[in-house]
């Protein structure tokens, strides 16, 4: 929604663009998150949702304190990625 209101100039729920540059960062980390979970494949529904819900929170606490820190953005999504290359060794 923020990308179709921004260029018109109308503001989206009072959002100013720091606060939805946060949001894009958190749904894109947690895409990018999901995927490589999916693809681990662990073959246990209650591990695979306690990951998913564990990579959220932390994307949500890392991009709280700092949005523009590129760490915090690479980070989960390396922790993420390492999950279906180090699956075979669990």
């Amino acid at each position: 929604m923020y990308h179709f209101l921004e260029p018109i100039g109308i503001p989206a729920f009072g959002m100013n663009a720091g606060k939805w540059h946060r949001l894009d960062n958190i749904g894109a980390i947690t895409c990018f998150s999901n995927l490589f979970i999916y693809l681990a494949d662990f073959g246990n529904d209650a591990t695979e949702e306690w990951l998913k819900y564990a990579f959220l929170f932390t994307t949500i606490i890392l991009q709280e304190k700092a949005p523009w820190n590129v760490t915090f953005t690479i980070v989960p999504v390396l922790s993420a990625m390492a999950l279906p290359i180090l699956r075979p060794l669990l």
